[in-house]
């Protein structure tokens, strides 16, 4: 009786030896799509939005400047920071293994935002293109509450020279340029106008 029960017992040991064998790879492998499957899908919203961004922007070149257009898009999480470079759209997204990744998608005209405003935080986010002329500009909806900020003029007809920064404030739901501060003036977000900035 007593080695009938040492047999059930030792027999109970493999069959749950074996589940346990099948169950961690399973799990392993389970982990490792899924991320895999979430950084696809990420690319694959980050590619979305940066075709958005950039039809959006051709529409609004196209329409001349102070053309004005919104767009409503679901950034994914994951999704580390958004930068504009003349004709060039940078996301920083992080992989699989957690390291930040460059995807870069280029549009058919120059691009650029003011500073860091547009939040890369998961959810719908309101985007507004500008056309300025020669460039457009990409932001997101300001609130009249929020401070004027300084901010270098990368891309604008109105900043002539390198040294200059350029006053923004919120204006009508948007962020608009309110004077531009040359070498000689300071520009600090104290001043309503930089033209009294000392």
């Amino acid at each position: 009786m007593i080695s009938i029960k040492a047999q059930v017992a030792t027999e109970y040991l493999v069959i749950a030896g074996l589940v346990i064998l099948i169950v961690i790879p399973l799990t392993f492998l389970y982990i490792k799509y899924t991320t895999e499957s979430d950084y696809a899908i990420t690319t694959a919203k980050v590619s979305s939005i940066a075709n958005e961004i950039s039809k959006l922007a051709n529409s609004a070149y196209s329409y001349g400047q102070d053309t004005q257009l919104t767009i409503e898009l679901d950034f994914p999480s994951g999704l580390e920071s958004i930068s504009f470079s003349e004709k060039d759209i940078v996301f920083k997204v992080r992989n699989q293994k957690g390291e930040i990744v460059d995807i870069v998608k280029q549009a058919e005209v120059s691009l650029f935002t003011y500073g860091d405003i547009i939040p890369i935080t998961p959810g719908r986010k309101k985007l507004i293109v500008k056309s300025l002329g020669s460039s457009v500009l990409v932001q997101v909806p300001c609130d009249t509450t929020e401070s004027n900020r300084c901010v270098d003029p990368i891309v604008y007809t109105a900043c002539t020279s390198d040294d200059e920064k350029c006053l923004i404030g919120c204006q009508n739901g948007v962020w608009t340029i309110l004077d531009t501060c040359s070498s000689s003036k300071t520009c600090t977000v104290q001043c309503d106008k930089c033209g009294i900035c000392t």
